[in-house]
């Protein structure tokens, strides 16, 4: 490869792994947003059912329980989509990662040979 096309590939690399960064950094708030919620639906569940146990049970409570579970095993489902797809992001930070090395490693023997004084 020559230099500017290094360079080239270079920069092209970087700015993936920087996007690919962000995407992390987002995916994993979205985790953290749907793990708090979880708990607050995981919470209000509780009272749910410790009021039925006290003596409030009824239809209500029983269809806001299972409103509740159900909304549970729907994030629970988007959180592991969302887990796989960090560990996708994360494969790829490493192999554009190995990349840039190399390519980092081309460009600095190109500019070795380009720019040698001959003495």
């Amino acid at each position: 490869m020559g230099l500017v096309t290094s360079q080239a590939r270079l920069l092209m690399l970087t700015a993936r792994k920087t996007d690919i960064e962000f995407l992390t950094q987002s995916i994993t708030q979205q985790i953290m947003t749907m793990s708090g919620a979880i708990m607050n639906l995981s919470t209000a569940m509780a009272t749910t059912q410790n009021n039925m146990m006290s003596g409030g049970q009824n239809s209500q409570t029983q269809g806001a329980n299972a409103v509740q579970q159900a909304q549970i095993e729907r994030l629970q489902q988007w959180n592991k989509t969302l887990e796989l797809l960090l560990k996708q992001y994360e494969t790829q930070h490493q192999a554009i990662q190995t990349e840039l090395e190399s390519v980092k490693k081309c460009v600095d023997k190109g500019i070795e040979c380009d720019f040698k004084y001959f003495g």
